[in-house]
């Protein structure tokens, strides 16, 4: 059973950030999980860098969105990627352009690119 509470006012929040860059990052496994959870992506651009690590819920009857996106701002290249798997696999992909999805596959190194609306 579920209970909401009574008479709370609802909110609407509004994000009035100005846009920037960004890297979406998809990944598939081949030596443990497919979905490859776990797994730790860094990108480095402009002198900043980024980590995330792909979970599969963090909550009760929880599934996250399988993609990493990281917001760059005004950086509009990324010096360097790198993927640690939970194999214990290290990749690194260098020189990427800005504002797309990439599909990485553990142990392959070529990523797919997609554009923005792809």
């Amino acid at each position: 059973m579920c209970v909401f509470p009574t008479r709370t006012p609802a909110a609407l929040l509004t994000n009035r950030s100005e846009s920037g860059n960004f890297l979406a990052v998809q990944l598939r496994g081949t030596v443990g999980s497919r979905d490859a959870i776990g797994s730790r992506v860094t990108v480095e651009a402009g002198g900043r860098r980024w980590t995330q690590q792909l979970v599969g819920g963090d909550g009760y009857h929880v599934s996250n969105h399988r993609q990493l996106v990281f917001g760059l701002g005004d950086c509009d290249a990324i010096d360097r990627l790198t993927v640690r798997w939970p194999s214990g696999l290290v990749q690194e992909f260098n020189n990427l352009g800005c504002n797309q999805t990439v599909l990485l596959v553990e142990g392959r190194n070529r990523l797919r690119s997609f554009a923005i609306g792809e």
